[in-house]
């Protein structure tokens, strides 16, 4: 995203790839950024959710029973464009 100067289509499905290599359900990945392009020192920020249901179990009366929770992993972060155009 720096060098592209943001976000692009390309950046967002490469990172698509990588996640669904790695195991994670890409329907429930939402990325956010930046878009591109903006100038040489601009910010670029960046902004991944994934969106999942933690399975827990409780043991109640002899019994275990799922007890199903909505989570959301997160990850965000910026940094500066590097992007140069003339």
């Amino acid at each position: 995203m720096e060098v592209a100067g943001g976000l692009t289509p390309a950046l967002e499905r490469k990172a698509l790839e990588e996640l669904s290599r790695w195991g994670f359900d890409t329907s429930q990945v939402e990325i956010s950024g930046t878009p591109a392009v903006v100038d040489y020192g601009d910010t670029v920020s960046l902004a991944i959710r994934y969106r999942y249901t933690y399975r827990n179990y409780v043991f109640s009366n002899f019994l275990l029973y799922p007890v199903d929770t909505p989570r959301v992993m997160a990850a965000e972060g910026s940094s500066v464009s590097f992007n140069f155009q003339k």
